[in-house]
């Protein structure tokens, strides 16, 4: 008796990855993009000072970026000083990439700095630090894309951003070691060139 053999599935062509929102291979000039499938509604955040936020940030195609910014809501005086940071390989940020400066954040608005840098395919972190305590528009959830631990389907939590404690500054290299966190993360952005 001859044994069924299940047919080959045919895969329609889509362009984008599934679980990844489309804008990760269709990121268009002069637009904002922040952590990799962000999701939920865009809240202000307040940040804590002495603190280094770091956000996962997908490349999936060799991209220029020519800003990093933040988006103040509720100021409070003082700064933060924004940044990338290669993966360290294991979902977690490693070597400073950029430390693009400080902006102000004793105003609300957008705050960017210029920057130029080529992104290769890979995963990066976009990094903010704080000497005050503004509140910064973020979104409430990053999907959990990353492999990193979420705790319940129920909850709807996600760990997939990290803070440290640390002294506002320059951005230190590499990153220290990072807590993994699940509460809203702040919301950093790159400009597409």
């Amino acid at each position: 008796m001859e044994t069924l053999k299940t047919p080959p599935q045919v895969v329609p062509y889509m362009p984008v990855i599934p679980g990844l929102q489309f804008y990760a291979t269709m990121r268009a000039s002069g637009e904002y993009y922040g952590a990799l499938g962000a999701a939920g509604p865009i809240t202000p955040i307040t940040m804590v000072a002495d603190k280094l936020y770091c956000i996962p940030f997908l490349v999936l195609k060799t991209e220029t970026f020519n800003g990093i910014a933040i988006d103040v809501q509720t100021l409070s005086a003082g700064n933060a000083r924004l940044g990338i940071y290669n993966d360290n390989g294991a979902c977690a940020p490693g070597t400073l990439l950029v430390d693009a400066g400080a902006v102000d954040t004793g105003t609300t608005g957008a705050k960017e700095i210029v920057i130029n840098q080529s992104l290769q395919p890979g995963l990066y972190w976009l990094a903010a630090i704080f000497n005050a305590t503004p509140k910064v528009y973020g979104p409430t959830t990053i999907p959990n894309l990353l492999g990193l631990k979420t705790p319940s389907v129920a909850s709807c939590g996600c760990y997939s951003w990290y803070y440290t404690t640390q002294v506002y500054g320059e951005l230190p290299t590499p990153h220290p070691a990072p807590t993994l966190y699940g509460s809203s993360p702040c919301g950093i952005s790159l400009k597409r060139a």
